[in-house]
């Protein structure tokens, strides 16, 4: 308890950056990672650091050390196939709308449309849960992004409009994401507990 105390303001420190440069990408880049994506990267890099510490005070507990610098590695990597499976996802969801809503569009504009609306609108895991925090988020911080994506949709080729092509027919189907939402967090969060365990190895001073 002690140890963890003593190493609170580093965690603090790790989540602020962390929150911040987040912030400060999605308003400068259309195109950036989910946050908790950017949280386990976060939680890596400061169990790196961590570990920096501890190889060069020749910590006696450095097998357990480098245990859990392994598993924090597999969390980044796991998290990294998550949002590619999410990515992947998106991108058949986008290509079944393209084609529901055709007009004279064939495959080839399908198959050229669909990524570009990926790269416009990135993945949402989990919209709904903007909307329960406030109905005034809408869905999410990602629906500005989709009604971009739904702006630049071509529409002599696809049909556009509330009936049809918009930003809420863009979003996933429930089913479609929960299970992934549900690593996405859980991945997340187990990084950060490897982290925190790391800060509890005693110091060798």
């Amino acid at each position: 308890m002690f140890a963890l105390i003593g190493s609170g303001g580093f965690i603090v420190s790790v989540l602020g950056i962390a929150f911040f440069s987040w912030l400060i990408r999605s308003f400068a880049e259309s195109d950036y990672e989910p946050f908790l994506v950017h949280l386990t990267f976060f939680a890596f890099a400061g169990q790196l650091i961590r570990t920096g510490e501890l190889i060069r005070e020749h910590n006696p507990d450095m097998p357990l050390v480098l245990s859990l610098l392994l598993f924090a590695a597999i969390m980044v990597l796991l998290q990294n196939a998550v949002l590619r499976f999410q990515s992947a996802r998106t991108l058949e969801h986008y290509k079944a709308v393209l084609f529901k809503y055709s007009n004279k569009a064939n495959s080839t504009d399908v198959e050229h449309w669909a990524p570009v609306l990926v790269r416009i609108t990135g993945v949402d895991f989990y919209p709904e849960f903007y909307m329960k925090l406030n109905t005034g988020l809408g869905s999410g911080p990602r629906e500005k992004l989709r009604r971009e994506g739904v702006s630049i949709v071509p529409g002599d080729l696809f049909n556009c409009g509330e009936t049809s092509i918009n930003s809420e027919a863009l979003m996933v189907p429930p089913e479609g994401r929960r299970f992934l939402w549900r690593c996405y967090v859980l991945v997340c969060i187990s990084s950060w507990v490897v982290f925190i365990g790391c800060l509890l190895v005693p110091r060798n001073i």
